[in-house]
């Protein structure tokens, strides 16, 4: 036996045995949930699909996001995300996926030739809509903590698992997750 018939009989056993997994995960956990969810999702991505119909995808993208603006004449487009992101999206195609679980944040991935692929939050579908300025007060008041900075320090210069971080004495042990507790509107 060749390592290629190993390999596809590998394949059927672990997609025999996964889908039953997912099919239950997604009953107990999911179901409900894009039940509730999948009808505004729907609706903004036939809106969507109409304004790419008529529209350039650097003019829909600009539409769609508050941090979006175009760059010059051109298919260019800047996104205001942690970091200034500017990419072109076209002739590349334009891969939009709204979701109602990232809000506030948007997700560009651009690196690859190929395509733009942008995740951002749909309004009708993400709780809660903009911050009020409490809530933002409440988010940057959580980064007085010196363990929190200390975390903050940790990100920005390492990749860290929330394992490897809690692990350090430096950042005060107990659980990452604790340094988001008590704070108004986390995400967890």
């Amino acid at each position: 036996m060749n390592w290629r018939d190993t390999w596809s009989r590998t394949r059927r056993r672990c997609r025999t045995g996964c889908w039953p997994v997912l099919r239950a995960a997604d009953a107990a956990f999911f179901a409900e949930d894009w039940r509730n969810l999948r009808p505004a999702l729907e609706v903004h991505a036939r809106e969507v699909r109409r304004r790419l119909a008529v529209r350039s995808p650097a003019d829909v993208l600009s539409e769609l996001l508050p941090t979006a603006a175009r760059v010059g004449p051109g298919e260019r487009v800047r996104l205001d995300k942690l970091q200034i992101v500017e990419v072109k999206v076209a002739p590349r195609p334009l891969v939009l996926v709204p979701s109602a679980r990232v809000w506030p944040h948007l997700t560009v991935k651009h690196e690859h030739p190929s395509c733009v692929a942008v995740q951002y939050p749909v309004p009708a579908a993400t709780p809660g809509g903009q911050l009020t300025l409490r809530d933002l007060h409440d988010r940057l008041m959580a980064l007085t903590s010196p363990a929190r900075m200390e975390l903050c320090r940790h990100l920005l210069g390492e990749p860290s698992t929330t394992s490897e971080l809690a692990a350090r004495p430096d950042v005060g042990g107990g659980r990452c997750g604790d340094v988001t507790e008590g704070v108004p509107g986390r995400m967890a």
